[in-house]
């Protein structure tokens, strides 16, 4: 995650407070792609892990 910080902070350097452009917006949707992935593969592992020792409830807490 921090790739995205530094770059955003990079690109936004010496431009008014609220700048936005198309490369910001690029920067933006492939880390929501990465993050999305990550969070889908991890609930992948979760449900296999359930499908294989049967488990058939399974509870969150927050």
């Amino acid at each position: 995650m921090g790739w995205y910080n530094k770059q955003i902070a990079k690109i936004k350097e010496n431009k008014p407070q609220g700048f936005w452009s198309k490369k910001l917006a690029n920067i933006t949707e492939k880390r929501n792609r990465q993050m999305r992935d990550a969070v889908n593969k991890a609930a992948k592992l979760v449900v296999n892990h359930c499908l294989k020792y049967r488990i058939g409830r399974l509870v969150e807490a927050v």
